[in-house]
């Protein structure tokens, strides 16, 4: 899912984690620390460390954002390099040179077992207050770094603006056009101070043939580079076949070097999160849309904790991550998600239609609901005098009410039919070995017992925070998610399906047992209700 980072020579580097492979941690029981470093390599092993929370914050935003800690504009075929900008003298980063509407959010950082020189704030950030030490502002990818002072134990307040930007407004620049497919959606030099001219640099030699054509076969009719970057979005996280893995591949060098790794990566087309943005940014400049990549962190878990009003939020090194971001001329850097299962794609709002499913995203996929059908006012008698004494019984009536009251019954036992036919065909899917139809139920059937659900999550995190945090026994749920694991990387033949599907029921006798509780989950399933939870900028 995420790459290796190392800072320069340092090669002490961040928490193992199922998200981004990393050496292990310094130090050691609870006082344990991570490091960061800010330079990806494709070739590096994939380790698994302990999550071990690294951060908190709190923020005036309806959600908590990512983290950015460096971008990575350079690539030379085998590393993602950080950009080479211009430090400030201090944290005053310069004005965003986009003009427009903006929103401005406001979010205050805790770093509790993170070491490093940089800082993880939220994008675009416009000023950065209360660290000790000598910190410096990179006001080329507004990112926070220190040639002498650590992360560990800072606490500080970050002030960032939002864009607001419109899909019509992405869709008026960078049209395609005829001519080299490096050349399709190029844009002229301009004098955006934050645009990098080595975000459009493919390594020496150019890019594979095959990486050319997957590129094209990604964003087929697609008129505009948004339009492009939205369709690729797509082609890796839903048309495109491809799935996240737990182990880094190591054969036929598909964990190799660089270039080599992408093109593999595409063959096979399964891998962790350093390959989906690594290949989506050479993918983007391979037709002439500028690119980078940015290592940071996803959005943290609520802790039940509360600061003047706001929720504090809990970052985990297993939350470090990979992200790509293109440059779109006229409105600056926008970032996407490439990696199946993580975060939440990029789609921009309409300006015409605000409140509408984006037409560039694919629709939440739910059940229609009926509209509410206008009754007849029920007879009345006068107003003056009431109903008259010793009425005539009214076989009308009688229907009316048998109806209404049958109406009532078909309602309140329709969410419990819906929910059955869905653990069934899953059930059944899942014992022809369908990996994704049982961790869907597994999400489902803890948001029946009460819980809540990251859609960021691996299934492994997604188990173990639920034996930390709610107390589910590891040996239920371990065998389901060693079975989803299989499946998902088995040939398909269904030899996981079995295990898949004992597993699974095994997991629903456990959340849900017999009782008042399972009969709640049934009658009223949460599940039908509330979706996992995802992640956003």
């Amino acid at each position: 899912w995420a790459g290796i980072l190392g800072v320069g020579s340092v090669v002490a580097a961040l928490i193992l984690s199922p998200m981004v492979p990393l050496a292990p941690p310094t130090g050691g029981g609870v006082g344990r620390t991570s490091t960061i470093s800010a330079t990806l390599d494709l070739g590096d092993d994939l380790r698994r460390p302990a999550d071990v929370e690294v951060l908190r914050l709190r923020t005036d935003a309806p959600s908590p954002p990512y983290l950015r800690v460096a971008t990575l504009t350079r690539f030379d075929g085998i590393t993602w390099a950080p950009d080479e900008g211009t430090p400030l003298s201090d944290l005053a980063f310069p004005p965003l040179a986009r003009g427009g509407e903006v929103t401005e959010r406001t979010t205050s950082v805790e770093i509790t077992r993170l070491t490093g020189s940089y800082l993880p704030v939220p994008y675009p950030a416009t000023a950065v207050e209360g660290v000790q030490g000598q910190w410096t502002a990179d006001g080329l990818n507004r990112t926070v770094r220190s040639a002498s002072a650590s992360a560990l134990g800072q606490r500080y307040v970050v002030t960032s603006q939002e864009p607001q930007i419109t899909r019509e407004e992405a869709r008026a620049v960078m049209p395609r056009r005829d001519g080299p497919i490096d050349a399709m959606f190029a844009i002229p030099p301009g004098d955006d101070p934050e645009f990098h001219p080595g975000s459009t640099v493919l390594p020496e030699g150019g890019v594979d043939e095959a990486i050319r054509a997957a590129a094209l076969e990604a964003i087929g009719d697609a008129t505009t580079a948004y339009d492009a970057l939205i369709a690729m979005q797509s082609w890796f996280r839903l048309d495109g076949g491809f799935s996240y893995s737990l182990d880094a591949p190591v054969e036929e060098g598909f964990d190799g070097s660089g270039m080599d790794a992408i093109e593999r990566f595409l063959d096979v087309r399964s891998g962790y999160c350093v390959h989906f943005a690594s290949t989506f940014a050479v993918m983007a400049r391979s037709l002439g849309i500028p690119s980078r990549v940015v290592v940071g962190f996803l959005p943290g878990d609520a802790t039940g904790e509360e600061v003047d009003d706001q929720d504090v939020y809990a970052v985990l090194g297993s939350q470090l991550h990979a992200w790509p971001e293109a440059y779109l001329d006229g409105i600056g850097w926008v970032p996407f998600e490439p990696t199946v299962g993580l975060g939440s794609p990029t789609s921009l709002r309409s300006a015409t239609a605000p409140g509408t499913t984006p037409s560039d995203a694919p629709a939440p996929s739910s059940a229609p609901t009926p509209a509410p059908s206008s009754s007849r006012d029920v007879d009345r008698g006068d107003a003056a005098g009431g109903a008259p004494t010793g009425a005539a019984f009214n076989p009308a009536d009688l229907l009316r009410w048998l109806a209404i009251a049958v109406g009532a019954i078909i309602l309140l036992a329709l969410p419990a039919a819906v929910r059955a036919v869905r653990w069934t065909v899953r059930l059944a899917a899942a014992r022809r070995g369908d990996a994704g139809a049982a961790w869907r139920e597994l999400q489902d059937l803890v948001i029946d017992a009460g819980y809540s659900v990251d859609e960021s999550e691996s299934p492994r995190a997604f188990a173990a925070h639920l034996t930390r945090e709610n107390g589910v026994a590891p040996d239920i749920l371990d065998p389901l998610v060693r079975a989803i694991e299989r499946a998902s990387f088995a040939p398909p033949d269904g030899s996981a399906g079995p295990d898949l599907a004992r597993s699974l029921t095994r997991v629903r006798h456990a959340l849900l047992p017999a009782g008042r509780e399972r009969l709640r989950a049934s009658l009223l399933p949460r599940s039908l209700a509330v979706r996992p939870r995802v992640t956003s900028r």
